[in-house]
């Protein structure tokens, strides 16, 4: 990856920006550079006067129809 941090760096145009950005990307893919070693707990909270907040797999709070009362 610095070999190919190296070239994007020292290229002289665009056409050779571009070899270099394809090489990272494919780097990049081949070979991910982390890793999840821990899940990591979210919650969504709100008063209990909020009603109809919905969420989702993504933990997205969805307030389309969400209603104070």
């Amino acid at each position: 990856m610095d070999k190919l941090l190296g070239q994007l760096l020292g290229a002289k145009s665009d056409d050779e920006r571009k070899t270099a950005l394809a090489a990272i990307s494919k780097l990049w893919n081949d070979d991910v550079p982390s890793s999840i070693y821990e899940a990591t707990g979210e919650m969504i909270i709100w008063d209990k006067d909020v009603h109809g907040v919905a969420s989702n797999i993504t933990a997205v709070a969805r307030f389309e129809k969400a209603w104070i009362g």
